[in-house]
């Protein structure tokens, strides 16, 4: 019966998360590493981490283009009217 109640209870932890994202990450992290720690496979490295660092990397390296566009954008505004 306890499993049932268990069971029935998970259904609905996608409209109420007991944790944030982050911490389902790292609990899911966690229990890979232990079935690869029973299986005797080594290290988990848990693939999507290399992918979130290349996403990072990217929007921090388009705001700066972004920046840098409007930075270029205005000082010609301010070097044209300096020419008038």
């Amino acid at each position: 019966m306890n499993s049932f109640l268990k069971g029935f209870y998970s259904l609905f932890d996608w409209m109420f998360p007991p944790k944030s994202y982050q911490e389902l990450s790292d609990d899911l992290d966690n229990k890979m590493q232990d079935l690869y720690d029973r299986n005797g496979w080594g290290k988990y490295n848990n693939p999507l981490k290399g992918y979130q660092n290349a996403v990072d990397i990217n929007r921090v390296l388009e705001a700066e283009q972004s920046f840098h566009n409007s930075i270029h954008e205005y000082l010609t505004k301010e070097q044209s009217k300096d020419i008038r």
